[in-house]
């Protein structure tokens, strides 16, 4: 982390997620705010809980959100293609 940790980004995308989910890892909040990232993706849980993770974004310095099962969002958090249940 400390060599990713001179770098500067808008958006991470990780398979894992962050501590605002109950499986999440704190390193990937670490690595965030390292990066200075505005927002985060994750996907791996198959379940949306972005709405869940929206009272921790100030704790957290970024904006967390998860991706459903083959679904799609863009930067800005906008569905391109509904998720569904985990196959």
């Amino acid at each position: 982390m400390a060599a990713l940790s001179k770098l500067r980004a808008d958006i991470l995308v990780t398979h894992e997620a962050p501590s605002c989910h109950p499986h999440g890892f704190a390193a990937l909040d670490a690595l965030a705010r390292s990066l200075r990232v505005v927002r985060s993706f994750h996907g791996h849980h198959h379940d949306d809980r972005s709405v869940q993770y929206l009272p921790s974004r100030q704790q957290r310095g970024f904006d967390a959100h998860a991706v459903d099962y083959c679904g799609i969002k863009n930067g800005l958090c906008e569905v391109i293609r509904v998720g569904g249940a985990d196959g």
